[in-house]
């Protein structure tokens, strides 16, 4: 994944002989055809060239094609989606692999388009573990279910003595403020992430007692990100084990909060209320640009068709865009579209997986909130 400051280095990024920009979305049904990126590639430069009318950005992207494809080509199965900035003339060259549904798109502009990248960080929010014990604390950050470690603080803390009496109450409470005051040398290291780093959700994993003094020590700032907790020795753990258990917590807390949408949209979707289900219902709404929400189910494809000119999508076909008068061509997924034409509008992506993407299956596939 690529952090927030390496996007925004490429946010300011200008160049006269064009940047390429392409996101390609990789199928999980289709894990087992490695070339999908390359194949959906190879498709959007076919469209790129029958359409653009700028010789100059037509050469750009057949100086930057063979370099993509390449790579494509040699890309394992692993990744959902990927996405590519290169510009030979400007040095630049940034194959991000993603997790997470990933709408096809290919632009060739004198900037790369970060937008849709930017929004997509925004929509999976960057998970911190911070694990904690009464010496010994370690602070990882997931880059959408991929980990590493970023920080690990040390100190040290006393062991009990054997006398009784007043002196082993004295040194107790001795070794109760030296594990404080470590607790809180690893909440400040989070806190510096969390500045450099920003990150949106936070486990926190421990022995029962420790975790709930850094909980009772954690800023508001902070403390509002936790999504829960686990019970977990370090020294005895290893990192897969650690972020398995992370893990687990996020995709539980992602089920929950995809569940809360279907049931306001469930609730919305009433006649006057601000929601809808269906893909003629929820590309009406997109072509008014009042989609605030668009709600997808995993893996869900449908077809429809697509104006070459204004960029107007419909279930049914058409020879003549009821828009603006240009061809139509079919879609195989014109879910990628919606996706796509969302993305630009500013709105927000959730895809659904479960129970939550059986009951939007059963309403179409697709919905959307409405902005109003």
């Amino acid at each position: 994944m690529i952090s927030l400051k390496r996007l925004e280095e490429l946010t300011s990024l200008k160049h006269d002989a064009f940047i390429v920009s392409a996101y390609l979305r990789a199928d999980p049904r289709l894990a087992c055809d490695r070339h999908q990126p390359l194949t959906q590639f190879k498709g959007l430069v076919r469209r790129f060239d029958q359409f653009c009318p700028d010789r100059a950005r037509r050469d750009a992207l057949e100086r930057e094609r063979p370099r993509i494809e390449r790579h494509l080509q040699g890309l394992g199965p692993s990744s959902r989606g990927v996405v590519i900035f290169a510009c030979e003339p400007a040095g630049l060259w940034e194959p991000i692999n993603l997790d997470v549904l990933t709408p096809s798109h290919l632009a060739v502009e004198t900037r790369p388009v970060t937008s849709f990248l930017m929004r997509i960080i925004e929509q999976y929010p960057r998970l911190a573990v911070m694990v904690v014990q009464k010496d010994q604390g370690v602070i990882y950050t997931t880059e959408l279910r991929r980990g590493g470690e970023r920080a690990r603080v040390e100190s040290e803390v006393q062991g009990r003595h054997d006398q009784g009496g007043r002196s082993q109450s004295r040194f107790q409470r001795h070794i109760d403020y030296q594990v404080r005051v470590h607790l809180k040398d690893v909440i400040d290291a989070l806190a510096r992430l969390q500045t450099e780093n920003p990150f949106g959700r936070l486990a926190i994993g421990g022995t029962p007692d420790t975790v709930a003094e850094a909980l009772r020590l954690l800023p508001d700032s902070i403390s509002k990100r936790v999504i829960g907790t686990f019970p977990i020795d370090f020294k005895h753990a290893s990192e897969d084990e650690i972020l398995e258990q992370a893990c687990r917590i996020n995709q539980e807390y992602e089920r929950k909060t995809e569940q809360e949408l279907v049931d306001r949209l469930d609730e919305a979707k009433h006649p006057g209320g601000r929601g809808v289900v269906g893909l003629d219902q929820t590309l009406k709404r997109l072509a008014e640009h009042r989609i605030d929400h668009l709600i997808v189910a995993e893996q869900v494809e449908l077809k429809g068709t697509v104006c070459e000119k204004c960029g107007h999508l419909d279930t049914r076909p058409f020879d003549h865009c009821p828009a603006c008068g240009a061809a139509g061509r079919e879609a195989d997924n014109i879910v990628d579209l919606a996706m796509e034409r969302a993305l630009l509008d500013g709105a927000r992506i959730e895809s659904l997986e479960g129970t939550p993407r059986d009951w939007l299956r059963e309403h179409g596939g697709i919905g959307a909130i409405l902005r109003y």
